[in-house]
Formats: C-alpha cells, structure tokens, sequence
C-alpha cells in the first residue's frame, strides 16, 4: 500500500494455476510490457521463488531506461515465440 496505494482498493476477481512446466512452454517467465503501460510478471513454472526477486529488479530498472549489463530481459518477452533450443526445462523430460 506505500507503493502502490490505488491497488489497496482492487480486489482480486480470478486466479489461474497451471502445473509445473504448463505456464511458460520455455523454461522461462514472462516478464516485460504486453502494450503501451501495460507489464507482465508471470509464468515462473514454479520458480518464482527463486528468479523473481532477480528479475523484478531488472524488469524495474528495464521499466525505467536502465538496460542490465549481463541479462537480456528481451529472452522473457511475453511475445516471443520459444524456441527449441531454449526449452532447458522440457528437454531434462523423458
């Protein structure tokens, strides 16, 4: 509520679980600007514990012109089409 008061007053109408490995198809979260003023952060596939503090800094520094010097946040576009070869966490399945 010190950072965001307006969203004390939103009440949460919906929620959606998927499985472990049903969110992301890639391994890797979505996290990045679906339209103009409008973020995403989600589809940890279980991860969220562990990556999303990382990333919620880097997405905010993204968010305000700071690109990070290690990480391409462009590899959790919500609107990137997965690649094979990026499929680190399907490929591990028999």
């Amino acid at each position: 509520q010190v950072r965001a008061p307006i969203f004390s007053e939103v009440g949460i109408r919906t929620t959606t679980s998927a499985p472990f490995d049903a969110t992301g198809g890639d391994g890797h979260a979505y996290a990045g600007e679906i339209e103009q003023g409008l973020w995403v952060f989600a589809g940890f596939d279980g991860h969220g514990t562990m990556q999303g503090p990382a990333l919620a800094e880097i997405l905010a520094n993204h968010m305000g012109g700071k690109s990070d010097p290690i990480i391409d946040v462009n590899m959790f576009d919500p609107h990137r089409k997965p690649m094979s070869k990026e499929e680190w966490i399907r490929a591990a399945k028999a």
